[in-house]
């Protein structure tokens, strides 16, 4: 190590122990041993530490003299103390070094010297600034309101009453909860008061007074600004108070008034009790400034009138009531929650407006009530009357004998269905239909017949046609019949049965000609498509027409075949069956009844859907068949359902109807109930069934 690095060094050490010691003055105590020092030599320099420091007047700092070898190291050395003002205190030797203790006695640079046996020489700075004289504060006297901040500046000057600056200042406040302060003078104003704000340096003092008062009302506001209240009843109003930036003020006195003490009156905690009916302003004031909410005082009802007092309403229909509440004076109030209620809803409701609807006919009690008062109407509810008769079904066909039930259905203008009212039957042509108390209608001899339904003056009618039981007016003169089945058995009048499964013989009440034994055909679930669950047939020697009447129903649930086929009878001639009668229709919509042919030319469809096929109902069945003349083509078909026409179509040259091949007869030769399920499709979803009563034939030329 050089010996410039090594002084260097050593002299760093020793005036970092000093500067401390200097600071600290007599506080200083040197650390045991000798932790800077080397051994003893010849002394190259001597260094007095602190080279430089500053202290107050009369203030004491410490220095110390240290003596350094050419080597760096430090060595024993004696010394001599001078100053340019003030005096210094030798110490002594502590480890070798030299101490002295200095006090200045005016402000100003002083300098102490140190000079070692050698008379080698080092020099000391002290620097001892002017004191504070004094200090003042600016501005002397503040006056704030609650909220508001202002800077307070101190000024502080020497003796000599120059500026003075880079000294510290502290600030404080004499009583925080009026004004605080921050240490850069800043004064907040918290609280109506007065404080004083001192600001000190080096033990002078200045003060400046603040005075802090609560911020001005600037406006008042009423709230609620428009309040109804009831003679007698009491509202509350509230006071909100703000200075001019809009800042609500709490603490301030508020007086209440009212412009009309006989309308309304008003507490001093602006509580507001109605006195009579009218408007009176209420007013808040404080510090000059006035708030006011107009108060209107209404009267208490006193009694509830409701018109008309009674009414007779119709079942079904409405009428309007009107509530009148009024006051003691019999004066009409307006403006008054109405509600209104039924002493029974099965007769009458009422609706939140007093709208009544009459539902069944008796009496109700409907009350309005307003403010505990109350006032009651009473409504008489009447039948509906009837406006319209619905006879069902409204054409249907009986054989003399047989019986068929009709019923009416009483409606209300709005085609409601009423009930329990009287319904008086009578038959338009008794020698031909009867008709029963009940409905129940009687066929009689052969023809048709009105049968009417009649209530409350309204009527209501059916046609009903009878067959005779012998042939139908529907049968042309001049054909002889060939069979009359009653389905007594399975094998009568010559009819043969194929012995299949699905045939029976049953009971059915509402069969129209022997209600004891109709033939049924049964299709099971699931029973395929194309094929017939029985056949059952009757031949004989026929001519050129042939006339066939039965009757026949579907169950109700009766799902017809994808194909639209559901067969019911065939006409057979020689070469076989060439004409079948079927109900047209699929899955659940509407049956129709129809005529086909088939074979050996094209096949037609006829009948369209005129004539439907209800399931779960009787229907009359009816044709007549003519055949083509010996080389001609003049075949016809006509076909009755219920007595209506459904098909009338004579063949031409263009569109015969049942052609013949060479050499086959042209005469009806059978007659077969063979109920065929469709030409394809779907098999039967659910158990079904077809039923028929009586097949009547008759043939001829």
């Amino acid at each position: 190590m050089t010996f410039k690095h090594k002084l260097s060094k050593r002299l760093a050490m020793l005036r970092g122990v000093a500067r401390g010691c200097a600071l600290l003055a007599m506080a200083c105590i040197t650390p045991p041993g000798d932790r800077l020092g080397g051994p003893n030599g010849s002394i190259a320099r001597v260094v007095i530490i602190p080279d430089s420091v500053v202290a107050q007047p009369h203030q004491e700092v410490e220095f110390m003299a240290v003596g350094l070898t050419a080597g760096g190291d430090t060595a024993n050395v004696a010394v001599r103390w001078k100053v340019t003002d003030g005096t210094i205190t030798e110490v002594g030797l502590r480890a070798g070094r030299a101490y002295g203790r200095y006090k200045a006695n005016k402000p100003g640079k002083h300098h102490v010297e140190v000079t070692d046996s050698g008379g080698r020489v080092d020099t000391g700075t002290v620097d001892v600034p002017v004191p504070v004289s004094s200090v003042s504060v600016s501005p002397g006297a503040t006056n704030l309101t609650v909220g508001q901040t202002t800077q307070l500046t101190a000024a502080l000057r020497d003796s000599a009453g120059d500026a003075l600056s880079g000294r510290m200042v502290t600030w404080s406040s004499a009583n925080a909860g009026v004004a605080t302060v921050n240490g850069a003078g800043l004064v907040t104003a918290t609280g109506a008061g007065s404080s004083t704000i001192t600001a000190t340096s080096e033990g002078k003092s200045g003060t400046s007074s603040v005075t802090v008062t609560l911020a001005p009302v600037a406006s008042v506001s009423v709230s609620p600004s428009a309040p109804t209240v009831g003679r007698g009843q009491t509202v509350q109003l509230t006071v909100t108070l703000r200075d001019a930036a809009g800042n609500v003020l709490s603490g301030r006195t508020v007086t209440w008034a009212t412009s009309a003490g006989g309308i309304a009156s008003v507490s001093a905690s602006g509580l507001v009790t109605g006195v009579a009916g009218g408007t009176a302003t209420i007013t808040a004031s404080s510090e000059g400034r006035d708030g006011t909410a107009s108060v209107t005082v209404t009267e208490p009802v006193a009694t509830v009138t409701v018109t008309p007092a009674t009414a007779s309403v119709q079942a079904g229909s409405t009428v309007q009531l009107t509530a009148t509440p009024r006051d003691t004076n019999g004066n009409t109030l307006s403006g008054r929650t109405i509600t209104w209620s039924s002493s029974n809803t099965t007769m009458a409701t009422v609706s939140a407006g007093g709208v009544v609807t009459a539902r069944t006919a008796g009496s109700a009690t409907i009350t309005a009530t307003s403010e505990g008062r109350s006032g009651t109407s009473a409504i008489t509810v009447t039948p509906a009357p009837v406006a319209s008769v619905t006879v069902s079904p409204a054409t249907t066909s009986v054989a003399p004998g047989g019986t068929v039930q009709l019923s009416a259905t009483p409606r209300d203008a709005n085609g409601n269905a009423l009930t329990g009212r009287v319904v008086s039957w009578a038959s338009g042509a008794p020698g031909i239909a009867t008709v029963s108390a009940s409905g129940l209608v009687t066929g009689v001899a052969a023809g048709s017949a009105v049968i009417s339904a009649t209530s409350e003056g309204v009527t209501g009618t059916a046609t009903v046609s009878v067959a005779s039981a012998g042939g139908s007016y529907r049968e042309p003169p001049g054909l002889t019949r060939v069979s009359d089945r009653v389905f007594d058995a399975k094998v009568e009048d010559g009819w043969t049965d194929a012995g299949y499964s699905g045939f029976s013989i049953v009971t059915d009440p509402s069969a129209p000609r022997s209600p004891s034994s109709v033939g049924q055909a049964r299709y099971p679930a699931g029973y395929a498509s194309g094929s017939a669950p029985m056949h059952t047939e009757k031949r004989f020697g026929g001519g050129r027409r042939v006339y066939i009447r039965f009757w026949v129903k579907f169950s109700s649930n009766w799902d017809g075949n994808d194909s639209y086929i559901n067969k019911i009878l065939y006409a057979w001639i020689a070469a076989g069956p060439r004409i079948y009668l079927q109900a047209a229709g699929s899955g659940g919509s509407p049956l129709y009844a129809r005529v086909n042919t088939q074979g050996p030319g094209a096949d037609y469809t006829l009948g369209g859907s005129v004539a439907e096929i209800v399931r779960g109902r009787w229907h009359l069945f009816e044709v007549l068949l003519t055949a083509n003349s010996a080389g001609g083509v003049d075949s016809k078909i006509q076909g009755w359902l219920d007595g209506v026409e459904f098909v009338n179509f004579t063949g031409t040259a263009s569109s015969p109807l049942v052609m013949w091949q060479s050499g086959e007869s042209s005469t009806w030769e059978a007659v077969a109930w063979t109920p065929v399920y469709g030409g394809g499709g779907a098999a039967v979803p659910a158990e079904q069934f077809q039923w028929i009563d009586h097949i009547y034939v008759s043939t001829g030329n």
